[in-house]
């Protein structure tokens, strides 16, 4: 003999199933875009991989990272047989950043992290640089300029950072990228120096 379910009994029966059937597509749903996720920021740092390499040694050569935008400490003998340095291009070439567009991009988990770094570079005397954020989290510092020559006199705030000509799109940070000269994108790395 069969027993008949009640209606309340019927609708906690389909009720519950619906709740099951419903967390299993948000289950889902949540999953592909976590492999989405996982799957754009391999892409994203296998594009990010071909770096730039600065030999270190163009950075201490004469003391003080400043010597490459001034020539200071060198002789005029000096300077017409340096020629260009390891791909950099020659001392005339160097640009300095402080009057270039800058946008310091937080790359890690730490919060305020960009706008900690924008402060002591506006202190230091960059006058056009913001903060935003990376979508993509980095474990080190990178310093992506529009055009060779930019951005070495930000190596002293960042020495250990990549330094590569290139950009960042507008898929890969919430700030507006139009106009953008340098990218400092802060990484793992750099987030206990401010």
């Amino acid at each position: 003999m069969q027993k008949k379910r009640s209606a309340v009994g019927l609708f906690f029966s389909y009720f519950f199933r619906g709740i099951v059937v419903i967390l299993a597509i948000v289950i889902l749903v949540l999953s592909v875009f976590l492999i989405k996720g996982v799957i754009r920021g391999k892409q994203l740092r296998a594009k990010n991989s071909n770096k730039a390499a600065v030999d270190e040694s163009i950075l201490t050569e004469h003391g003080d990272p400043d010597d490459l935008l001034t020539n200071s400490g060198k002789t005029t003998e000096d300077t017409e047989d340096s020629g260009t340095q390891d791909g950099l291009g020659d001392d005339s070439t160097l640009v300095s950043s402080e009057n270039l567009k800058i946008v310091v991009l937080n790359a890690t988990e730490v919060y305020g992290l960009a706008g900690s770094w924008t402060s002591r570079l506006q202190d230091a005397g960059y006058t056009d640089v913001t903060a935003a954020n990376s979508f993509v989290n980095y474990d080190h510092t990178s310093i992506v300029v529009a055009e060779e020559g930019m951005g070495t006199d930000l190596l002293k705030y960042f020495p250990d950072a990549e330094l590569r000509v290139g950009s960042v799109g507008q898929d890969e940070t919430d700030a507006d990228v139009s106009g953008v000269q340098i990218f400092i994108v802060v990484g793992a790395s750099d987030a206990g120096e401010q």
